[in-house]
């Protein structure tokens, strides 16, 4: 790819022609500089020919060079700072350093080049990236006693736009001429100058300068002090992918920092398109691959907290709500509302909201679960000692409450509920009736006793478990039947209870079911106890069981934090 550029300043003419203009000259030469600037323009020394007040001849001929013998990817560049003439035809030129008028003021065409000719040239080219700027005013130039009507309009397209080109004009009318007094170059030159040598053109900062920034910093500059000026920008097609020229990057660091905001998502993930960008830069900019990656990964962790915050608090509105009972479409309109304050999509809210169903039905139908199984234990407790409790059978029934989060309303209602069941025959009234009824042998009676025994201890043993070790031995049914129970179970027992109903359990390596109250009869020695359940931290615990004895292990597993939308 070749870069080509021909600079055409034009400030003398004949006497009584056209006014001089003193700063043509220093605009195409400043121009020239940044142009042949390496870390600027880019543009070979050799490729850039400057001009200065050539007559017509010259001027076609150079012209006709710039845009001859070219290829497909160069980029040409053809630069006029003079006198620009409108006919009574509303056709354009360029003046040169011989052109004239006819004494009515029409102009003498053939002292001029008409933008005809270099539109010619251009199309003739083969080269497709074609960049034309005209700091030219563009004055009338019609006979005396001509009526013409004649708006000041230029037809800068119709007369020089085309396919890849792109065309920047200090004026876009007749009416005004754009030198300021005291100053060496014309105002418009003068900020396509300063934007590429300061980069402050580069509005997106990339490195690059493309032909619609530099007009936009131009303009924008220009008009500041004169705001009459009326710059003009004409791109046809691909006129604007030109890279003109190459600014340096201050601060790569931050440049590469903004390129990975721009590439996230709104969940801060980078996004395919965003990952072609980011490598573009990455060819770019002098810096190493762990801090791109470091870049990234802060920039993503930043944006993935902002989005999990506004996520966390839509969630906490939905759970509020259904914690109360209610249904969602109740409050839609609210919700919507709340949704786009906290700039989360429809898709964003759905999943939240299905997410957050779940685990309010989940902790309703564990919570249920744990309100039966503190009932069960008051039931037994009941059973076994009535209305009066020990003090450890106290301290077990507390310890259980905090365990399943239960109020102290709820654990009233728990304790009316169970005295106001109707209660059912128990297997020693069962078996006493059985025995003097029948007038079964004693043989039997014995039987039923071991049977009633058995039973009973299974379920103190349970109790015993929850606060195994505290040396309280003074409920008369520990004390009496902890002998027996070591002479029957052969084997020891483990039950595993968690506070998450669906859960899994393995015991080493082996799947047994869900936890619950319901004993495992394992042989002596030890086990590994595992319980788990998706969307949860697994609860893992060594146990060492001895023959005869029943041991519990309580897992407690801990929510993970969710990631909604997460990859």
């Amino acid at each position: 790819m070749g870069k080509h550029a021909l600079l055409i300043g034009v400030s003398q003419y004949p006497e009584g022609a056209l006014r001089p203009l003193p700063a043509a000259l220093p605009d195409a030469r400043a121009l020239r500089s940044v142009l042949i600037n390496p870390n600027m323009g880019g543009f070979p020394r050799d490729n850039v020919t400057l001009l200065e007040n050539p007559d017509r001849v010259d001027m076609e001929s150079a012209i006709e060079r710039l845009f001859a013998d070219r290829e497909r990817d160069d980029l040409t560049l053809l630069y006029f700072s003079g006198h620009g003439i409108k006919d009574d035809t509303s056709q354009l030129y360029f003046a040169t350093f011989e052109t004239r008028k006819y004494t009515n003021g029409a102009l003498i065409r053939a002292t001029a080049v008409p933008a005809a000719v270099v539109r010619d040239n251009m199309e003739r080219s083969r080269a497709r990236r074609q960049v034309i700027i005209l700091d030219s005013c563009f004055s009338g130039a019609f006979p005396e006693g001509l009526s013409i009507k004649d708006d000041g309009s230029l037809p800068i397209r119709e007369q020089l736009g085309g396919k890849g080109r792109a065309i920047l004009t200090a004026a876009t009318a007749s009416r005004y001429a754009f030198e300021k007094e005291n100053e060496n170059l014309s105002l418009y030159t003068r900020f396509l100058v300063r934007g590429i040598e300061t980069g402050e053109a580069d509005k997106d900062e990339d490195g690059v300068v493309t032909p619609e920034e530099l007009h936009e910093y131009a303009r924008r500059k220009a008009r500041e002090l004169q705001p009459a000026m009326q710059p003009g920008l004409y791109l046809d097609d691909d006129g604007d992918t030109i890279h003109l020229a190459r600014v340096p990057i201050p601060d790569p660091k931050a440049r590469y920092a903004k390129a990975v905001a721009d590439a996230l998502d709104r969940r801060g993930e980078i996004t395919m398109a965003g990952r072609a960008n980011l490598d573009h830069w990455r060819e770019r900019l002098a810096l190493s691959a762990a801090q791109y990656d470091t870049i990234e990964r802060e920039i993503s962790v930043k944006c993935r907290a902002a989005f999990q915050e506004m996520a966390n608090e839509y969630a906490a509105l939905v759970r509020a709500i259904l914690e109360t009972g209610k249904a969602l479409k109740s409050e839609a309109a609210q919700l919507d509302q709340r949704r786009e304050a906290l700039k989360l999509e429809p898709e964003d809210a759905r999943e939240i909201e299905a997410n957050v169903e779940k685990e309010v039905t989940e902790k309703q139908a564990q919570h249920d679960k744990d309100r039966q199984m503190y009932a069960a234990s008051l039931r037994e407790a009941m059973r076994l000692e009535g209305n009066k409790f020990t003090e450890t059978t106290r301290t077990r029934l507390a310890r259980l409450q905090k365990e399943f989060a239960l109020s102290d309303v709820e654990v009233a209602e728990i304790r009316e509920k169970v005295r106001k069941e109707k209660k059912l025959p128990s297997r020693w009234g069962w078996t006493r009736k059985l025995v003097w009824d029948t007038g079964n042998s004693m043989v039997h009676i014995i039987a039923a006793i071991v049977t009633i025994i058995v039973g009973a201890l299974t379920i103190v043993s349970l109790f015993s478990s929850t606060d195994k070790g505290t040396g309280d031995r003074s409920a008369p049914s520990q004390t009496t039947y902890e002998p027996l129970s070591q002479f029957i179970l052969s084997h020891g027992q483990l039950i595993i209870r968690s506070n998450q109903f669906g859960d899994t359990v393995t015991i080493n390596g082996n799947q047994v079911g869900a936890s619950g109250p319901k004993p495992h009869k394992l042989p002596a020695g030890e086990y590994t106890v595992r319980v788990e359940k998706a969307g949860f931290v697994s609860f893992e615990t060594r146990i060492t069981l001895a023959a005869g004895q029943r041991e519990t292990v309580f897992a407690t597993l801990k929510r993970r934090v969710p990631v909604f939308g997460g990859r």
